[in-house]
């Protein structure tokens, strides 16, 4: 009688718990495009392909993609993300950077933002 009413207690604590525990981590999510966000959230662009074929990129543009943007870029989100945003000029790619640029744990200098816009630009008028 005593294990049940312990195996009772322990299932009762345990949902508790859980339910608990998945309420706040959903509550707190938030769209990383909002200025000032810094929890990761799912999105569609999330989920596609994350390689892309550099051979016929210029020198120039590999090297951005390997030392500049995959280093800052993912200190907040997937490589997926920008690689298959839709977006496609200069002000669109220039907004974006600048907001995300903005967030805290993003740290990105100037220079290494010049060169996400440039790499992100070549990349949307070779596959886009």
């Amino acid at each position: 009688m005593r294990a049940i009413v312990i195996f009772i207690i322990v299932s009762i604590l345990s949902i508790g718990i859980g339910v608990f525990g998945y309420t706040k981590a959903t509550s707190s999510m938030e769209d990383l495009s909002k200025p000032g966000s810094s929890t990761i959230t799912n999105y569609p662009n999330d989920h596609k392909p994350s390689s892309i074929d550099l051979s016929k990129y210029q020198m120039r543009m590999r090297w951005i993609y390997h030392s500049i943007f995959s280093n800052d870029c993912t200190k907040c989100h997937s490589k997926e993300r920008a690689l298959n945003a839709p977006f496609k000029s200069k002000a669109e790619w220039k907004t974006i950077i600048e907001r995300m640029s903005a967030k805290k744990k993003a740290d990105i200098s100037t220079s290494h933002q010049k060169s996400i816009e440039t790499f992100l630009i070549y990349d949307a008028k070779k596959r886009k």
